[in-house]
């Protein structure tokens, strides 16, 4: 019973992660094929070029999504700290 319990919070844990990580990391492979395409295009090599469009990409999902990645990161931390507390029998 315990290490359903663990394998689930830990499962859990890593479906979270994929779910946070996953606007930031699309907005990233986004821009990177765009900025990739308008360097092949324009024959222009300079790493800022990539890095500072990512960036603002970066900060905009950030701002954007910070409400709703909150919102989940509670709703796991419940789900995590109820979970403890059904496998220590203290709850």
């Amino acid at each position: 019973m315990i290490v359903d319990q663990v394998i689930d919070v830990g499962r859990e844990a890593l479906l979270l992660t994929l779910v946070i990580a996953g606007p930031f990391l699309v907005a990233s492979a986004v821009i990177g094929l765009v900025t990739a395409f308008l360097q092949t295009i324009t024959q222009i090599q300079d790493q800022s070029l990539s890095f500072v469009p990512k960036l603002v990409a970066t900060v905009l999902v950030a701002a954007i999504t910070l409400p709703w990645l909150i919102e989940k990161m509670m709703e796991y931390s419940h789900f995590a700290f109820s979970s403890l507390a059904l496998m220590t029998g203290s709850g």
